[in-house]
């Protein structure tokens, strides 16, 4: 549960405000590691959540550069050689036990505590103006990258301290949701042992310093599909002499949207988007004798995700036949909707609040110390 806490001291010379303080802080910082995971910190050194705050503080010039490298110079899908090997090099000088070429560009890196305690999970994405024309990093993975490795830093250099194990994964082909199922191709005693699995993803749309935890359905499920409209070329001026493909193409578009507002639930969630229309030679008197449309669906509900998929190829094929043309569809089918786990997000989020008042409490006492006000803490991070 999270805590509440209010400090109240006296100022001035001989105040004992920073002692009191420093009781609660130790008090409050016990309670960032869930019991299942609890270890007896040392009498003057431990692993506290301000402590880890100045390393990571620290470290962070060797984060951007290492996420700015990593965006100058990327690789497509399980081509991430040059990024896969700096990261193993980097991992291995830690300590760390690293396996490489997991599912073709994949890492694995075990981090062992020197205390008892549960198997962590902890996983990235590989992937500043890109260097390399037709290629960059738009979702995300120079940073994710980049973020695990440094946390593994830090946690290499607290090995001592800490409990259990930490199971460092670096996922390779995330832009086409393969990387996943090649590692565990190549590693199936990969989750083997793991009590939980944590990741995280960068979101521009909110400041630095946000931090969002969602319980339940949090991704949807990524499924592709390449629908064709299959009619009958002719000329431009004679449109009754042939079958267009794209009047058909329009007309199907249009169809698939009432999927979503007419045939699922409100009180649930799907997306459908015709992403790319191509049809045509490039001239402007030509009706072409087909038209490719690429799509996504994307659903959080086990159920609504298989019937949608099958009234997507229903509509488009009735639209067309109906048109005097016909339809051809292939599903490219993605991994299923991330569902976190409501105990560990809860746990998650009480760390976060606990952290919050962690730094109030420093804040107060830095405050009563020295009898200087100080800014209140923004609320919303």
């Amino acid at each position: 549960k999270p805590v509440r806490c209010c400090f109240r001291g006296k100022t001035g010379r001989g105040s004992k405000a920073p002692t009191y303080a420093r009781g609660l802080i130790f008090k409050l910082e016990q309670r960032l590691v869930p019991r299942a995971w609890s270890f007896k910190p040392r009498k003057k050194e431990y692993f506290g959540a301000m402590n880890l705050k100045q390393e990571f503080a620290a470290l962070t010039p060797s984060l951007v550069d290492l996420r700015r490298d990593f965006h100058q110079h990327p690789e497509i899908a399980f081509e991430e050689h040059r990024t896969s090997g700096i990261l193993a090099d980097r991992l291995e000088q830690m300590g760390l036990r690293v396996q490489r070429g997991v599912g073709g560009t994949g890492i694995i890196a075990d981090l062992k505590g020197e205390l008892p305690g549960a198997t962590v999970l902890v996983r990235a994405g590989v992937a500043y103006a890109s260097q390399t024309a037709g290629r960059m990093h738009a979702c995300g993975h120079d940073g994710h990258a980049s973020i695990a490795l440094h946390v593994a830093q830090v946690f290499a250099h607290h090995r001592s301290e800490l409990p259990g194990k930490y199971r460092f994964v670096f996922q390779p082909a995330e832009e086409i949701v393969q990387g996943a199922k090649a590692m565990l191709r190549d590693a199936p005693n990969l989750l083997e042992g793991v009590s939980a699995a944590v990741g995280l993803h960068l979101w521009n749309d909110h400041e630095a310093g946000w931090v969002g935890v969602r319980s339940g359905p949090s991704f949807a499920a990524p499924d592709a599909f390449n629908l064709t409209i299959h009619g009958r070329g002719g000329h431009a001026a004679a449109p009754h002499r042939a079958i267009d493909p794209i009047s058909i193409g329009a007309q199907v578009i249009n169809a698939l949207q009432t999927l979503v507002s007419r045939e699922t639930d409100p009180l649930e969630a799907s997306v459908i988007t015709i992403a790319t229309l191509r049809a045509g030679s490039g001239v402007h008197n030509i009706i072409p004798e087909r038209a490719e449309l690429l799509g996504t669906l994307r659903t959080f509900n086990l159920e609504l995700r298989p019937y949608l998929q099958r009234r997507i190829e229903e509509v488009a094929q009735g639209v067309s036949q109906a048109l005097g043309g016909h339809a051809t569809l292939e599903w490219l089918h993605g991994p299923p909707a991330v569902v976190n786990d409501a105990a560990l997000t809860a746990s998650d989020r009480s760390r976060f609040r606990i952290l919050r008042a962690v730094r109030r409490i420093r804040r107060r006492a830095a405050r009563q110390a020295c009898a200087r006000p100080a800014p209140r803490p923004d609320r919303r991070r």
